[in-house]
């Protein structure tokens, strides 16, 4: 399906037959989406593609005979400012779409549960979000759960069963998904050399020990983006030639400098939500096309999860109840779990039949030379990171 058709299942609810559920009606007044992202902080080099994205999406969802409103909100990275924001937003909003960082995200989503409103969270990754958040959230993306085992797998493909594990214990997207990749590359057979943490004094020296005590076949690095330059800069010191592995925090702007210091057969590999460069799919290279005509650089993975995210929020957002109103969180459900096939995003097919984190594909990426490639996809077995 081209993304133009895409569009149109959305453009009214009557050109979806699950609607039928629930009666269709196009409101008098234009249904709010309220978009949340990260302009500012930690997390920006996330948030201002996603923020992109949603916005190409609103421009899709502006034409005629299509009411509908994207009110934008700068959550500045900040869980403090992401809830009390959110409480303000879902007193007016239809739906809340956005968020790319699982602490930010966790207050924010929490706001429009309590107000039984639906959440589709864009980017952050926890598969815990939905059930820690309430009824009526959703993933978007898939779940750290299933980047951490694609990364596992490729490890003990690719390289073998030796690891060191870098994680930032302060943040849930990084203890979360290095948790995940260590049970799932037990379950492969492979051993955790060390876990060193980077926010520690010292890491560098830390690490450079450990590596030289116990040299891994690979290290697997659970960070958030503003440590990525400092922490594989520290990493390559002391294995210039070791295949460095990371999450999709890695999918930012400029990750071909990420890690040039490599020798050898060292490179960086990263699992991300969706590929443009050759071997796409259609649908992704058209919205890679729209995104470098307005932003003059290639979009991330994040560019596409905020427009997906969006488009599903405006399909949500103009459902109706039996009674004309809005659909309670389990008639929403109801009617997500009936859309089949799913809707077919830039980031593949979005579908909740089994319950609000999608099965999807991961993307892994290889940087090597300043040049990316694609490594591998995969669709993994999600229970060997539990």
């Amino acid at each position: 399906m081209t993304m133009r058709a895409s569009i149109l299942l959305l453009a009214c609810p009557t050109l979806l037959a699950v609607t039928s559920l629930l009666g269709v009606g196009c409101a008098a007044k234009p249904p709010v989406i309220a978009s949340f992202h990260d302009l500012e902080g930690s997390q920006s080099s996330l948030g201002i593609p996603a923020s992109r994205g949603a916005a190409i999406a609103a421009e899709d969802l502006a034409g005629p005979g299509v009411p509908l409103k994207v009110e934008p909100y700068d959550s500045r990275s900040d869980p403090r400012v992401s809830r009390p924001l959110a409480a303000q937003a879902a007193l007016s909003a239809t739906v809340g779409a956005g968020f790319t960082d699982s602490d930010v995200a966790l207050g924010g989503a929490q706001e429009f549960a309590r107000r039984q409103k639906v959440f589709m969270i864009a980017g952050a990754t926890d598969p815990s979000l939905p059930e820690r958040c309430g009824p009526g959230t959703y993933l978007v993306p898939f779940g750290d759960d299933a980047q951490a085992v694609a990364a596992a797998d490729l490890v003990r493909k690719r390289f073998g069963t030796k690891v060191i594990v870098v994680a930032d214990m302060r943040s849930d997207y990084t203890r979360v998904l290095a948790g995940y990749f260590e049970n799932a590359l037990r379950v492969n057979g492979g051993t955790v050399m060390a876990r060193l943490d980077p926010t520690k004094t010292g890491f560098a020296e830390s690490f450079a020990e450990a590596a030289a005590k116990l040299p891994p076949d690979a290290v697997f690095l659970s960070l958030q983006p503003d440590l990525l330059t400092d922490v594989v800069g520290a990493v390559r010191r002391a294995l210039p030639e070791a295949p460095l592995v990371g999450g999709d925090a890695f999918d930012v702007v400029g990750v071909e400098e990420i890690d040039p210091s490599a020798k050898g057969e060292g490179a960086l590999y990263f699992t991300t939500h969706a590929w443009f460069g050759e071997g796409a799919p259609r649908i992704a290279l058209d919205f890679a096309h729209r995104y470098r005509t307005r932003h003059g650089e290639d979009p991330t993975s994040f560019a596409a999860l905020g427009y997906d995210a969006t488009m599903l929020a405006a399909w949500v957002a103009r459902l109706r109840s039996g009674g004309g109103g809005l659909p309670t969180p389990s008639e929403v459900d109801k009617a997500l779990r009936a859309r089949t096939p799913g809707y077919m995003g830039v980031t593949g097919e979005i579908a909740y039949g089994d319950g609000p984190v999608p099965d999807k594909d991961v993307w892994i990426v290889k940087v090597k030379d300043g040049r990316t490639s694609l490594a591998d996809r995969a669709r993994p077995d999600r229970s060997k990171a539990r």
